[in-house]
């Protein structure tokens, strides 16, 4: 996902990219062509929502293990980022496929082949936490958005099956890592606790949370 968006995830920290300046100066860089390349709209698209990420997991963190936690401290406003970021995500999918649509019967060059599995891939993979953080917030959809989180691991999985650029190293490895991790952690995401009381269910929430997050970062 880039290496300076990956080391926030780690590291748990915020992107200085996210700040507007940064934004702005990015996305001035945009410019249309025939064919995918950096500064194509749809790759700093993607990109802008990726700078954001890093400070939403953080956040969550943040929230879900503060003692304001367990006495229902609104999450409100991190359940309204993550839907955001979940629809930038979906919206940009959706582009992306236009865009391989539209080049159907073109021979796109080998750098466009390239950035398409790499953004494609990130892609898939911010959604993946995407969606695991959305779940983290919004108890009652955890289930649901469980079942679209495991087949996009699946999906990731089979990517690394197809062609791939030489430096597809340089990415591949942590999508790799996000996909097993969610695998790994399926049985927890899956869990009904409905029988629990409100307490007993933020206590599982915040477990489930951690042994997941702690584990991805591992991965990094």
């Amino acid at each position: 996902m880039g290496g300076i968006v990956s080391e926030c995830l780690v590291n748990n920290s915020h992107c200085y990219l996210e700040q507007p300046e940064w934004i702005d100066l990015y996305t001035s860089l945009s410019l249309e062509t025939n064919f995918l390349t950096e500064r194509s709209p749809l790759a700093i698209k993607l990109r802008v929502t990726m700078f954001e990420l890093p400070g939403i997991w953080r956040d969550v963190g943040e929230a879900v293990n503060s003692s304001d936690f367990l006495d229902d401290w609104p999450l409100t406003s991190l359940e309204a980022r993550c839907r955001k970021a979940h629809r930038e995500l979906l919206d940009w999918l959706e582009q992306y496929k236009a865009h391989c649509v539209r080049l159907s019967l073109a021979q796109p060059p080998a750098s466009e082949l390239s950035l398409r599995r790499e953004l494609f891939g990130s892609a898939l993979e911010c959604l993946a936490i995407v969606k695991r953080l959305l779940s983290t917030v919004c108890e009652p959809e955890r289930r649901s958005l469980e079942v679209e989180t495991q087949a996009l691991a699946h999906l990731i999985l089979d990517l690394q099956k197809q062609p791939s650029p030489k430096h597809s190293w340089l990415f591949s490895g942590h999508e790799v890592g996000v996909a097993y991790t969610v695998l790994l952690t399926k049985d927890q995401w899956e869990e009904a606790v409905t029988r629990r009381d409100a307490h007993d269910q933020k206590i599982g929430t915040r477990t489930r949370y951690n042994t997941w997050s702690n584990t991805l970062r591992m991965t990094g």
